[in-house]
């Protein structure tokens, strides 16, 4: 939010996210608001060091400035929408709770609001300024870019949009490389996060067919490109 010229409204890509169909600006903003899934999602850590540790440290900052009954409340079409489709059942099965156990995390393109980060830079200094001081960061104690997210949900900042606008793809062998291919290829979804975990130059062929399968339909080089 301190980049000078930066828009109020902007969106945030990770180096691993692709737009693979044509977009409009309101594939990410309505009404001036940012277009989310306001998903309640429990958090369930794969290992003791893993990303999950951070979504938990992010929910509980949620929870200290929020109270989830009177967020839900207050905005009852945003949270219990059609467009969450099968994972709407999910806001229904924790509405009981009385804390947020974790929301969805897309690994998408997102959609946010400068003064936002201003908002939470003012309520968490400390903890936004001890997160940047770490070069590498520190599951265990650190946030990052989806506590912003999280935070436009719980004040109600949003508007709602489909779960299916975009799809996760997990890389780490041939099968999953080419299944990643395909769907590239399919050009179903607007974006996409090819999350590859494929390490080593003998298995540079698997990458090869993604890189194919991007070059078949985005054969035009970007006039951003140098």
């Amino acid at each position: 939010h301190r980049i000078r010229g930066l828009s109020e409204h902007f969106v945030y890509f990770n180096d691993d996210t692709y737009l693979i169909r044509p977009t409009v600006p309101e594939d990410f903003f309505r009404d001036g608001l940012p277009l989310e899934c306001a998903v309640i999602n429990p958090i369930a850590p794969a290992n003791a060091n893993c990303i999950a540790h951070l979504q938990l440290t992010t929910a509980g900052v949620i929870n200290q400035h929020f109270n989830k009954r009177k967020v839900m409340r207050a905005n009852p079409g945003k949270w219990f929408s059609p467009k969450y489709g099968k994972l709407l059942p999910l806001n229904f099965l924790f509405l009981p709770w009385g804390r947020f156990p974790g929301f969805l995390d897309k690994h998408l393109p997102a959609n946010y609001l400068k003064s936002t980060f201003r908002e939470v830079w003012k309520q968490e200094p400390e903890l936004l300024d001890k997160t940047c001081s770490h070069r590498f960061r520190d599951f265990k104690t650190d946030v990052n870019q989806w506590v912003m997210k999280d935070w436009q949900l719980a004040s109600g900042r949003f508007m709602p949009r489909s779960v299916n606008i975009g799809k996760l793809l997990n890389v780490s062998d041939a099968e999953t490389a080419a299944k990643a291919a395909a769907c590239i290829r399919g050009q179903k979804y607007k974006m996409l996060c090819v999350n590859d975990h494929i390490e080593g130059a003998a298995d540079s062929s698997f990458m090869q067919q993604i890189v194919d399968s991007f070059e078949m339909i985005l054969p035009r080089k970007s006039e951003f490109e140098k």
